[in-house]
């Protein structure tokens, strides 16, 4: 009893977090608190080339998320060797391009599967909150909303084979994200969390973690039955764990991943999922639930899970996308009973997201798959984008706006489907 109690407010809570999202904006990686849920009126389950609002080419490459705020869309993309990065605002009544900021970098060994731009923007009211890495830097930037840089803050070097994609949250004044270096990484460079004061820019804390392989989780937040907010990172080198916004004290971890940590953590009722894995295989997910200061692990899953996407949770059933076979499957989320698996011709790259009771995921040869949220397999639609995509869709305003990309070109293009006509 007291257990379904917890699962339901906590649920509720999270509802909470996503309903002012779900209206208008997009802020973060997978939209509110991370959980890819929308409730848009409008977005259809298929469409044609003549059904797009509007599509526009931009400069540079990447894979990063838009995110939205009002009439104002933003991403960031790279030119294909990396030196130069850009920062771009978008309108999302017709795509025009509203301004530019371009920042010079450096080209630097990265994952093939990388691009120079993965790392997804944090909006709030106030700013966009933008990171790019290179070996001698990683930098946030934060500009606000007519592209006016306000404040910079550098985090020093940083070290991986694959390259920079974390991404930042906003959260009551702050922006948290983890920055955990490679197992490469010499004594003089440590793996930590960090929360940065988002009028200034400065540090509210840092908490030091272990060093093991790259992390690229982005966090979300999680609150307990009866209990205060708790924010939740996945690493590598801590594993899933559960931080004290305030004072970024670690009020409980489950050090259980040995791979790098890509996706980001999900959370059905008081269970937390988190996944680990490498390009060789061997991904696994661990569910944990904590309770009073300690965790419990609930279950562990194995076959066909993914290593870059994140799951996606919806009445109880949790969704993977597979990037190593072409594979989708369904579990039960409380408990990682198996619905089923089905393999669907297509592997994926970004996450899925969810519009009511349809879920779309953008393979990465640039096919939008749509299926219904339920226990049995139900394709509903496959729609061609004429391009290839590595990113996460981003639904506001009751539009889903889709990144996809040309190499040959070294530009990116944007599609908004969906909504009422303006």
């Amino acid at each position: 009893m007291k257990r379904t109690l917890r699962c339901a407010l906590a649920a509720a809570y999270l509802l909470t977090l996503a309903a002012s999202a779900f209206a208008e904006d997009w802020t973060r990686f997978r939209g509110p608190n991370g959980t890819g849920l929308s409730e848009a009126k409008d977005i259809p389950v298929s469409w044609s080339d003549k059904d797009y609002n509007w599509k526009t080419d931009f400069p540079g490459v990447g894979h990063s998320q838009p995110v939205a705020w009002g009439e104002k869309l933003f991403l960031t993309s790279a030119e294909k060797k990396g030196a130069v990065r850009h920062v771009l605002c978008f309108s999302t009544g017709d795509g025009s391009i509203l301004w530019k900021k371009t920042y010079d970098n450096q080209t630097h060994r990265k994952h093939r599967l990388n691009s120079f731009a993965s790392s997804t923007p944090a909006l709030s009211k106030d700013a966009l909150y933008v990171m790019f890495g290179n070996p001698d830097e990683v930098k946030i930037h934060a500009l606000d909303h007519s592209g006016q840089e306000l404040w910079k803050h550098s985090l020093g070097k940083f070290t991986s084979l694959h390259g920079h994609g974390a991404s930042p949250i906003v959260y009551e004044g702050m922006i948290l994200f983890g920055h955990h270096q490679g197992r490469n990484a010499d004594d003089s460079l440590k793996s930590y969390l960090v929360a940065l004061d988002a009028k200034t820019g400065k540090v509210r804390w840092k908490t030091p973690q272990k060093t093991r392989y790259v992390s690229y989780s982005t966090p979300c937040v999680y609150k307990p039955a009866g209990g205060s907010d708790q924010i939740i990172f996945n690493s590598t080198g801590n594993g899933i764990g559960g931080i004290d916004p305030k004072t970024g004290r670690i009020l409980w971890e489950n050090d259980c991943f040995t791979m790098r940590s890509c996706s980001s953590p999900v959370i059905a009722g008081d269970v937390i999922m988190g996944t680990c894995g490498s390009g060789g295989g061997g991904n696994y997910l661990v569910a944990v639930t904590p309770e009073k200061g300690k965790v419990r692990e609930v279950y562990r899953l194995k076959k066909a899970v993914a290593y870059v996407p994140t799951p996606l949770i919806k009445n109880d059933l949790m969704f993977i996308f597979s990037d190593k076979v072409d594979v989708a499957s369904c579990y039960q989320a409380s408990t990682g009973k198996t619905m089923w698996q089905k393999r669907v011709d297509a592997i994926f790259w970004g996450s899925p997201v969810c519009v009511q009771d349809r879920i779309y995921i953008v393979s990465r040869e640039g096919t939008v798959l749509v299926l219904a949220v339920s226990d049995e397999y139900k394709e509903l639609a496959r729609i061609d984008l004429g391009a290839p995509s590595r990113s996460t869709p981003c639904i506001a305003g009751g539009r889903m706006y889709i990144r996809t990309y040309d190499s040959a070109k070294e530009s990116g293009r944007l599609l908004s489907i969906g909504g009422r006509k303006r």
